[in-house]
């Protein structure tokens, strides 16, 4: 005989399953995949790490893909690991980070973000995401000081700090100098971190650009952060910027600098386009000359093709130059906005809250997309910004600005950062939901 309370039963879970599947707001998963990390000390800009994967509800969770993002300038072997089941017993996986010594490329956010999706015993897939801060020891080495530098920022701290050579000690490299010590990027540049002789507490990071002193300013402020944890330094520890104000200025020439070289390519490509253009018309006319039975004189046609091919190699050269160019000003820029955004936290003094909230508002992430690329993401942004968090007054955010639109300059978005620091620097509050 049937059962019909089993069938009843199955007919009801099947609906649930339609159900969930049909609904628009589907309920918070129980748990979510823990994702765990160990990273070793650098050594020779290369270093070990490893990753556990560890699933804290019932059962287990399948078709786990895990993928590591990491600064161009990094390279992890393996990036990309593929594991059939995770239980609760821990999944250990193991990769290396490299630097390549000769790059180029400066490091903005010196972050690693992991990414993990994956199935449940539901059939729903979820994701899990952790970042994590790579080491400062896997991008730089210490070396002497340098004096001479064309940016200088200046940090006060509320007590005095320990000798720098100690603050950075896990740092390989030279020091020759209790007050100061310098840091060589890959880029072969140096930072120079100073301590003042006569005011212990002031500190004076400076380096060849505005984005150079970013990894220093970092390194200075995790590892401050650190002994402020472990109680060698007094808690609370407070930095403030000692600068008149914020170096917008200097800000502003490496967003013209990402501008131009953004236009420098969009102008290549279309050179590119034509050059290609010309190429396929030369071909037509030299393929109906060759189909001909009688045989006629080619007019110059195969000269011509030989010139248009060597000016396609030539557009090809100089769409290559023109992006490394913009890959090297959007490593510039992205370092530049980590080393903006700190000096307005310390400048006006916000709190981890204000402070997430404008980076959110004001990532470092930089696209080297020629349309729509950072320059309209971040006004679209900023606008919002300036309208809800950063309002003047209470916004029902109806007159929000729609999606990105094609910008002709960068004059729009420079009023748009200078007014973030003009109602900082008025004292206007964040307004968070």
């Amino acid at each position: 005989d049937p059962d019909y309370a089993k069938m009843d039963a199955e007919h009801q879970r099947l609906l649930g399953v339609i159900r969930d599947a049909t609904s628009e707001s589907r309920p918070e998963p129980e748990s979510l995949l823990n994702i765990s990390t160990q990273i070793a000390e650098p050594d020779n800009h290369s270093c070990n790490g490893s990753l556990t994967l560890e699933w804290p509800g019932e059962g287990r969770v399948r078709s786990v893909e895990v993928v590591l993002e990491l600064p161009k300038s990094v390279t992890a072997m393996p990036d990309k690991f593929s594991v059939s089941t995770v239980m609760a017993e821990p999944e250990i996986l193991t990769f290396k980070l490299e630097v390549d010594p000769s790059s180029s490329l400066m490091v903005g956010d010196s972050v690693m973000t992991i990414t993990a999706l994956y199935t449940t015993m539901s059939g729903q897939t979820l994701s899990s995401r952790k970042t994590v801060s790579l080491p400062l020891g896997l991008f730089v080495t210490r070396a002497n000081p340098q004096k001479d530098a064309k940016f200088k920022t200046t940090l006060e701290f509320n007590q005095d700090l320990p000798p720098l050579p100690n603050v950075f000690g896990d740092i390989q490299g030279s020091v020759s100098s209790e007050n100061g010590v310098g840091l060589r990027l890959v880029t072969n540049e140096i930072v120079s971190i100073l301590v003042g002789k006569s005011a212990k507490r002031k500190v004076r990071v400076q380096g060849s650009s505005m984005g150079t002193v970013a990894i220093g300013l970092q390194g200075l402020v995790e590892r401050c952060s650190a002994m402020e944890a472990g109680g060698t330094l007094q808690s609370p520890l407070v930095i403030a910027l000692s600068d008149a104000s914020v170096p917008l200025a200097e800000y502003v020439a490496a967003v013209d600098a990402h501008w131009a070289a953004r236009q420098q390519v969009k102008t290549a490509e279309n050179l590119l386009a034509d050059r290609a253009a010309q190429t396929r018309a030369v071909e037509k006319r030299l393929l109906a000359k060759l189909k001909d039975r009688n045989p006629v004189p080619l007019g110059g046609l195969d000269i011509l093709m030989k010139e248009t091919h060597q000016d396609t190699i030539a557009a090809i050269s100089e769409l290559q130059a023109a992006q490394n160019c913009l890959e090297q000003c959007g490593m510039e820029l992205s370092a530049s906005t980590v080393t903006l955004r700190l000096l307005i936290k310390w400048k006006f003094e916000l709190t981890k809250r204000d402070y997430d909230s404008l980076c959110r508002h004001w990532p470092s992430a930089v696209s080297s997309a020629t349309e729509n690329g950072w320059e309209e993401t971040i006004l679209a942004s900023l606008t919002v910004f300036l309208k809800t968090t950063l309002a003047k007054t209470a916004s029902s955010g109806s007159d929000l600005p729609a999606a990105p639109s094609e910008m002709h300059d960068t004059n729009k978005l420079k009023k748009a950062m200078a007014a973030v620091c003009e109602r900082l620097d008025m004292g206007i509050k964040f307004r968070h939901e």
